[in-house]
């Protein structure tokens, strides 16, 4: 199966642009140079507004450009490890696909999913895949290459849906301990050491009332604390301890989840 072929939302809002594939726009959006342009917009904005078939309105286009460019000038002077300069253009089809589902799905569901049904009829590729409920909008799927943005697109997601519904805490769930380590590493960079904690076999702060041995200083500290209970904005952990934290008998474990989310 070409998964291409299947990714009914990803082709929906390709033809938003008027494009029927990701590599028609991908040619008109390769060449144009990075960053903002002279009056204020990027320069993405000004390729994608002016194509035929256009299906979106300027000024919603305005407003989601508007904030992707926020989340640059942020990241260009948050990142301290990492210089960060501008978004490459998959990038931000990716930040713009996810203001563009998150509007959708907050100003009005019900007509989005008819609107995904629609266009999932009108294409026979997508003949055996059902009809959209609510419930299958509840995830989000970033598909991209290796080293393009998908920990930073994925957190800018979870992020603004932790901000739309009033959530307090956004749980990483990751099977390796390594991509753990390198993800937890890019949050850090970005929104600062006190707000990210790992939890997982490799940093074990409390092991049945007994200080781990680590360094005693207050960054250790807080993140011994954070990791009892997942008191922290962002907690990065395995899905071992993830589960454990759903099902465990141990009322340590089990406070994880009871936590205000």
């Amino acid at each position: 199966m070409n998964i291409e072929r299947s990714l009914v939302l990803n082709r929906y809002f390709h033809g938003l642009f008027g494009a029927e594939r990701f590599d028609e726009l991908r040619r008109v959006l390769k060449e144009q140079e990075e960053g903002l342009g002279p009056n204020g917009r990027s320069r993405f904005f000004h390729v994608l507004a002016g194509r035929s078939g256009l299906k979106i309105q300027a000024r919603s286009l305005e407003e989601y450009d508007r904030r992707i460019m926020e989340y640059e000038a942020d990241l260009a002077k948050r990142r301290r490890v990492e210089p960060f300069r501008s978004f490459k253009y998959f990038q931000y089809l990716a930040l713009l696909y996810t203001e563009m589902f998150l509007d959708h799905m907050t100003a009005g569901p019900a007509e989005f999913i008819r609107e995904l049904n629609d266009f999932k009829a009108s294409k026979t590729d997508f003949t055996d895949i059902p009809d959209f409920t609510p419930d299958d909008l509840r995830r989000l799927a970033f598909f991209m290459a290796t080293g393009s943005g998908k920990t930073l697109s994925s957190m800018a997601f979870a992020l603004k849906h932790a901000h739309l519904h009033n959530l307090r805490r956004i749980v990483v769930v990751i099977p390796y301990l390594s991509i753990i380590e390198q993800s937890s590493s890019v949050f850090r960079d970005v929104l600062g050491d006190e707000v990210v904690v790992e939890h997982h076999s490799g940093v074990s702060y409390v092991e049945d009332g007994r200080e781990a041995a680590t360094e005693k200083d207050e960054s250790t500290s807080f993140a011994q604390l954070a990791s009892e209970n997942w008191d922290a904005p962002i907690i990065v952990t395995t899905s071992v301890q993830f589960l454990e934290s759903l099902f465990a008998r141990k009322p340590s474990k089990s406070s994880q989840r009871n936590k205000d989310q």
